[in-house]
C-alpha cells in the first residue's frame, strides 16, 4: 500500500470543527493516508493525524533553514490570509525531515470533507504517477499564455488537494518558477501553489520530464449553485460521500463557503 501524507498548516486561529476533521481523516488511515499539521494552535493529533506544534517564527527559520529564504510570513498574512499557501509547492523539501517515509505528500485545507479517497486516487491510479493536480474547473483564463477554463480544459494545481512523488525531482521542481527565492521573501501573496506552479507542472508533463494528471474529483458551496444555501451532502458508514441530488459518490467536499462542518 502506498503511503501518502498531506502536510495542513494552521496558523493564527483554529476552527470549530477541527475534532470533526481529525475524526474524518482517522477514517482513510487503513487506506495509506496521514496529515501531519504544522500549528500555532492547541490541537491534539491521534491516529493517522500527527500534529507539528510550531509559531510563525519556527517555520520562518525552516524556511530559512531549507531553502534559504528570508521572510516576514505575518507580514505576508496581513496582505492575504492564505500567504503560507504561497510555500505549498516547496513543502516536501520544508518538511523533508518528516515527510521522508511517504510515498506521496500533498497539501490540503482545513475546511474540507473527504469521502473514500481511494475510491478516487486508488494505488493503482498513483502507481505510475509523479503529480496529480484535483483541478479542472476553473473560470477561463490564461496562465502564461496557456488558455484553462471550463469542461476539461483547465489542467491546474489546486490548493484544496495536490498530491506529489516523493522524489527529488518532483520536491524540487517549484525552483523552476522564475524568481521564486524573490517572491516567497516578498509581502506580496500572488497564489504561487496555484498560478505560478501550474506552469512549470505543465512544462513537466508536455515534456515527458513527469507523468501528471488533472481531474475535478470534488465539490464546493462557493462555485456549485446546487450546493448553496446548504450543502447537498451526506456521508455513509463506510465514509462514502455522497451528492444527494444526483446520488453520486464524491470524492470530497470544500466548504469555503458556509465555513462549517456539512456532514
Amino acid at each position: 500500500m502506498l503511503k501518502k501524507v498531506f502536510v495542513l498548516d494552521i496558523f493564527g486561529r483554529t476552527y470549530d470543527w477541527v475534532e470533526k476533521y481529525i475524526d474524518n481523516c482517522n477514517t482513510l488511515e487503513k487506506y495509506g493516508w496521514h496529515w501531519i499539521i504544522a500549528t500555532d494552535q492547541a490541537i491534539k493529533g491521534r491516529g493517522n493525524v500527527k500534529v507539528l506544534p510550531m509559531d510563525i517564527k519556527a517555520l520562518e527559520y525552516l524556511i530559512r533553514e531549507k531553502l534559504g529564504v528570508v521572510c516576514d510570513i505575518k507580514a505576508k498574512m496581513n496582505v492575504d490570509g492564505r500567504a503560507v499557501g504561497e510555500f505549498h509547492p516547496a513543502f516536501g523539501i520544508i518538511f523533508a525531515d518528516y515527510i521522508q517515509d511517504y510515498e506521496f505528500w500533498g497539501y490540503t485545507n482545513i475546511d474540507v470533507v473527504y469521502g473514500r479517497l481511494d475510491h478516487f486516487c486508488s494505488d493503482e491510479f498513483l502507481q505510475d504517477l509523479d503529480i496529480f493536480g484535483n483541478d479542472r474547473d476553473k473560470d477561463i483564463g490564461k496562465i502564461n499564455g496557456r488558455l484553462v477554463g471550463r469542461d476539461g480544459c483547465c489542467d491546474q494545481m489546486n490548493g484544496i488537494f495536490s498530491l506529489l512523488r516523493n522524489s527529488f525531482e518532483v520536491n524540487h521542481l517549484f525552483e523552476k518558477i522564475h524568481d521564486w527565492k524573490k517572491i516567497l521573501s516578498g509581502n506580496v501573496y500572488t497564489a504561487l501553489d496555484e498560478l505560478m506552479f501550474t506552469p512549470v507542472v505543465l512544462d513537466a508533463r508536455d515534456s515527458g520530464k513527469l507523468k501528471v494528471e488533472f481531474r475535478g474529483w470534488r465539490e464546493g458551496d462557493r462555485y456549485w449553485a446546487e450546493h448553496q444555501p446548504k450543502p447537498k451532502i451526506k456521508m455513509l458508514e463506510d465514509g462514502t460521500l455522497i451528492n444527494t441530488i444526483r446520488n453520486e459518490e464524491i470524492m470530497m467536499f470544500h466548504f469555503a463557503g458556509c465555513k462549517r462542518w456539512c456532514v
